[in-house]
């Protein structure tokens, strides 16, 4: 399960593909479009193998904090010049990308905005999860954490998990392997600079929890996917 500063963008054009999320699942449209907002807790499954479009990003514009924690699905049919048009340049293709991600965001339906109470994150947890985004050495834990924000853990690990809909140390866990997953796919990095650079002790114990979350092994992972060429790197939209 899944829960991420990121916003997630998904098309996968054959049926069979499903979302999981921690009280129902649902399986993905091939003729739609499917958002979801940041920190959401969700994960993904599909019964066989696959080809599908994805965008991870972030959003950094207050308009956008008043969204629904739910999955939005927007009509495929508008987009489909976009998402199957071969730009052939490389360096075309961020912007084939960038122009599928602004005209999905403005095409939110106005329901999916005014959040519930239970959709709005704590103040206190905000903040946390800005000293998280902060700490690139990965050196933060549930201690150091309560000390800066003048909480007792005990008080912290429940807020924290009312609001995220996991523990902290998984919430950090899967942004080390999300940021791994990136190199792994985006970079020549070897196994052991990706695991010293994402906070594990070593490959070993990379590779370990790696394999726990992603089934496959860093190496199997990268060998399965490939690499790609060349990645605009993820998107960040602010004012």
């Amino acid at each position: 399960m899944r829960s991420l500063p990121l916003w997630h963008l998904y098309w996968n054009s054959t049926s069979g593909s499903e979302l999981i999320f921690p009280d129902r699942s649902m399986e993905i449209p091939p003729d739609g479009l499917v958002l979801i907002p940041s920190h959401t807790v969700f994960a993904t499954r599909m019964n066989r193998d696959f080809e599908h479009f994805y965008i991870d990003f972030m959003v950094d514009m207050p308009y956008f904090n008043r969204i629904r924690k739910r999955e939005i699905i927007i009509p495929v049919a508008p987009y489909l010049p976009l998402l199957e048009k071969n730009c052939g340049e490389h360096a075309l293709q961020p912007m084939q990308m960038y122009a599928v991600l602004f005209t999905a965001l403005l095409n939110i339906p106005p329901e999916c905005f005014d959040a519930d109470n239970e959709d709005i994150i704590d103040s206190r947890i905000l903040e946390a999860l800005k000293l998280i985004e902060q700490d690139s050495r990965f050196e933060l834990n549930n201690y150091l954490l309560c000390e800066k924000l003048g909480m007792s853990i005990s008080s912290f690990q429940r807020l924290f998990h009312h609001c995220m809909g996991l523990p902290p140390k998984q919430y950090i866990l899967n942004l080390r392997l999300d940021m791994a997953r990136n190199l792994l796919l985006n970079t020549t990095m070897s196994i052991a600079d990706i695991a010293a650079k994402t906070g594990f002790a070593d490959r070993y114990h990379f590779s370990k929890e790696f394999k726990a979350v992603l089934t496959l092994s860093p190496a199997a992972f990268r060998k399965s996917n490939g690499q790609v060429e060349i990645s605009p790197g993820p998107v960040h939209i602010s004012t």
